[in-house]
């Protein structure tokens, strides 16, 4: 399973700490400014990753709308008919994704985010199956009693 994270670049740490979430629950990540090899084509690098993800996850900031580019990679998904996940972190959706309500961010609560991002991706008619599988995955990957059981707490969140 693969993420978009669109941000601006004034909010990379706000991102990363998304990514890592995310990463917990074994979804791939894409964040532009850890992820593009340094020779590459950058904006190919992002059009190549918005047609793979299946997930797109703005991070709504004051710098979100300020950037040239997070409109473009909002209204590309919004083509492509993809779960999108708008998080709220200072701002509300507007445009093509204002019929969505977002998720308030809050940093200082890892385990909240981690959880709504489970409750969300199992419930979804186009990601449940394949996410379970990935938390199975996770479970099994386990390398303690306790990383164990906090990885089959969240499997047992999920009713289907």
């Amino acid at each position: 399973m693969e993420a978009f994270i669109s941000y601006s670049h004034f909010d990379k740490g706000t991102a990363a700490w998304v990514k890592s979430i995310l990463e917990s629950l074994g979804i791939n990540a894409f964040l532009a400014h850890e992820d593009i090899e340094p020779t590459s084509e950058w904006q190919e690098e992002i059009v190549k990753q918005l047609i793979i993800c299946d997930i797109f996850i703005p991070i709504l900031t004051p710098g979100f709308y300020s950037s040239s580019w997070t409109d473009q990679e909002t209204g590309f998904a919004v083509c492509r008919e993809i779960l999108i996940i708008p998080l709220d972190a200072g701002e509300i959706p507007h445009g093509f994704i204002n019929k969505y309500q977002a998720h308030p961010l809050d940093l200082n609560d890892p385990d909240g985010f981690r959880n709504k991002m489970v409750g969300i991706l199992s419930k979804n008619s186009d990601t449940s199956e394949e996410f379970l599988d990935l938390l199975i995955g996770v479970f099994g990957d386990s390398t303690s009693f306790d990383q164990a059981g906090s990885n089959m707490d969240r499997l047992l969140t999920i009713k289907n």
